[in-house]
């Protein structure tokens, strides 16, 4: 390991031990704070940006070109309940051989921190075809419930050619896969009443069953 990635591996680990879990609105600004140090240190600009929830970290760097790729990444975790199943502490940032083991070391954070890397690399190797704008939210682990309304308010600053998305996976053939596509999430609550009355289960057979009629409905919505 070169003075580089062992520079990398510490600042990436620093970043690991931030408990920065949204749904408990834990270490959220002292997260956001890192992340525009980071940024600010390594010559992008950028602003930590409010939001009615947790804020928004924005980066820019402009490299002269004709197209702007948008980089999007949360820096929020899950929860780490039940901790006693854990085998290492969840914030601890334990490295065992080649790997380092925490609450969010893939989802997102490693994401977020391989992709300033390769970025700041390709700044210095004089690689980088497009301008960069970095949009890192603090909600995405509970359904990024501040988000639209960022976007709405700041359309203009956010306008863009390309947008990445946190990450994606690998296939069964060693590749990186490129999603076109996501979902959301959608909250519902569906009833249906049969009949007036409690009914026998023998009139199963012949009688309408409100349970497997909502299981068809989630079905054909699926």
């Amino acid at each position: 390991m070169n003075d580089e990635m062992k520079s990398q591996l510490e600042k990436y680990s620093e970043f690991l031990r931030m408990p920065s879990i949204s749904a408990q609105h834990s270490h959220i600004r002292e997260t956001a704070e890192f992340l525009s140090d980071l940024l600010d240190d390594n010559g992008i600009g950028s602003e930590i940006m409010e939001t009615d929830g947790h804020p928004v970290v924005f980066g820019n760097y402009d490299a002269g070109k004709k197209k702007t790729l948008l980089v999007y990444n949360h820096y929020d975790v899950q929860p780490v309940d039940p901790v006693d199943e854990w085998k290492v502490d969840p914030f601890s940032a334990e490295l065992r051989g080649d790997r380092i083991y925490a609450r969010g070391s893939s989802d997102n954070k490693g994401t977020l921190m391989a992709r300033i890397f390769g970025i700041l690399k390709a700044i210095r190797e004089n690689k980088l075809n497009v301008n960069l704008k970095f949009l890192y939210e603090g909600e995405e682990e509970t359904g990024s419930p501040s988000l639209e309304k960022f976007e709405e308010k700041h359309r203009e600053i956010l306008k863009s050619d390309y947008v990445i998305m946190e990450g994606s996976t690998v296939g069964i053939e060693g590749r990186p896969v490129i999603s076109l596509g996501v979902k959301g999430l959608v909250y519902a609550e569906l009833r249906e009443t049969i009949a007036s009355s409690d009914m026998h289960s023998s009139n199963a057979a012949i009688v309408p069953n409100a349970a497997w009629n909502i299981v068809l409905a989630l079905g054909r919505t699926i």
